[in-house]
């Protein structure tokens, strides 16, 4: 049995919607999922699966009626979908009386059991936390409308949405459980646990900054004779990357040098793809604007300004012990303190009113 899986797509959000490229990332979602469709057509997959979060809100009916049409453009791959935390079924939803296209199978809690003689193959949809799991996977069996055959020994798929919102799959939840293959959805990174196995595509298309490196989908084999995973090969989807470029800066940098180096750096990398600015060391100029204004060509995200000025605070206590640069100082490094005994938002909080008090004495000296 052959099978394109992916999840977590969101389709209908707008990554970064506050900047000016939030609306070609929207389009990015949905050029990708079906650029991943039509993936699981030329490879011929038998199974394309969907375990949860396809749509970012729960759909309405012509969201479902345009999904529908992709989904015919491959009739002879079953779709097999369940939904996710952000995309749930409500009392409402359009999902409990749109009528899909036969090669498509949306697993309900009410039928969250399917079965398909031509590929023998029987297919588990569960949306929870790993906690309630085995709980769910009861009321499952005990509500199914279609009886386990045992005697076809089918290969067994669970297609699992974690609704934990937890940053990692809690792995023990899944150990012992009487499936040959796990679908997992609810996480934007892909994930392997082959020994389970249990796979975790994550998302084709990358969602925001918290969501770096290559994303993609899998395509797998389980063989109908052991029921074994034989072949699984992750294919690579995204149209761009979000990436962290860090600079570590000293008293000495030249701004103009930083943005050329900076701006080499992202061309090398890629333009089109979105960055994550982390400024560190020491330097006793604000930065971050300058950099936020000499990078504009591109897609800059945030700069995480975690500088420090370098300035030697008990020198400056020295020379002016009286005054509302010393008080300052004071309010920071009260007794037996030091520079660095402060917390990383302290010493910045210190770096910057320093700045802003000389730079006022210069001004009224001037």
């Amino acid at each position: 049995m052959r099978f394109l899986q992916c999840s977590d797509i969101h389709l209908n959000m707008i990554p970064d919607p506050d900047f000016p490229w939030g609306k070609d990332r929207a389009d990015a979602i949905r050029s990708t999922f079906r650029r991943c469709v039509e993936k699981a057509g030329e490879i011929s997959a038998d199974c394309l699966l969907l375990p949860g979060n396809l749509f970012h809100h729960p759909p309405l009916s012509h969201d479902l009626q345009e999904l529908n049409q992709l989904f015919q453009q491959i009739p002879r791959t079953r779709v097999i979908l369940i939904s996710g935390s952000e995309d749930r079924v409500t009392e409402n939803s359009a999902l409990l009386s749109f009528d899909w296209a036969e090669n498509v199978h949306w697993l309900s809690e009410s039928d969250a059991r399917l079965y398909f003689d031509e590929i023998n193959a029987e297919f588990t949809g569960i949306t929870g936390t790993p906690d309630t799991l085995r709980e769910q996977l009861a009321a499952a069996e005990a509500a199914a409308q279609t009886p386990a055959d045992a005697s076809h020994d089918p290969i067994r798929v669970l297609l699992f949405c974690d609704s934990s919102r937890q940053s990692t799959p809690a792995i023990a939840a899944f150990r012992d459980l009487p499936f040959d293959y796990i679908a997992l959805g609810g996480f934007h990174q892909p994930a392997e646990y082959r020994e389970l196995p249990l796979l975790g595509a994550g998302s084709p298309e990358p969602l925001g900054a918290m969501d770096e490196g290559v994303h993609g989908v899998y395509i797998g084999d389980i063989s109908a004779i052991t029921h074994r995973l034989q072949r699984l090969e992750f294919c690579p989807m995204a149209t761009l990357s979000y990436r962290t470029l860090s600079a570590l800066l000293r008293p000495d940098s030249e701004p103009e040098k930083l943005l050329q180096e900076l701006a080499a750096q992202i061309e090398k990398l890629g333009r089109e793809d979105i960055y994550t600015l982390r400024l560190s060391g020491s330097c006793p100029l604000e930065l971050a604007p300058l950099l936020g204004e000499g990078l504009r060509r591109f897609r800059i995200l945030d700069i995480l300004d975690e500088t420090e000025s370098g300035y030697d605070f008990e020198a400056l206590y020295r020379e002016h012990p009286t005054d509302l640069i010393g008080y300052y100082i004071r309010s920071f490094l009260r007794k037996d303190e030091s520079p660095e005994t402060l917390s990383l938002t302290e010493r910045q909080a210190l770096d910057y009113g320093i700045r802003a008090l000389l730079q006022t004495e210069k001004e009224e000296n001037a």
